[in-house]
């Protein structure tokens, strides 16, 4: 129970982590006329594909799957 309760606040503290960057970029994009992205279209898809893999660990390790011979 207490690791799912740090997972919980882990996940959250990202999320609030990531929106203030997110609000950030708004703000200063709405400010300036020169556009500022978050993130290198590359970068996201690697974030994405980490944040995929870590998930797809995870599920395996809960569930005792393993890899097939």
């Amino acid at each position: 129970m207490h690791l799912k309760a740090e997972g919980y606040l882990e996940k959250i503290k990202r999320e609030a982590e990531m929106q203030s960057r997110i609000t950030s970029v708004g703000v200063h994009n709405a400010m300036s006329k020169k556009k500022v992205k978050l993130f290198k279209e590359d970068e996201t898809k690697e974030i994405y594909n980490n944040q995929k893999q870590e998930e797809l660990d995870y599920l395996k390790k809960t569930f005792g799957i393993k890899k097939a011979p």
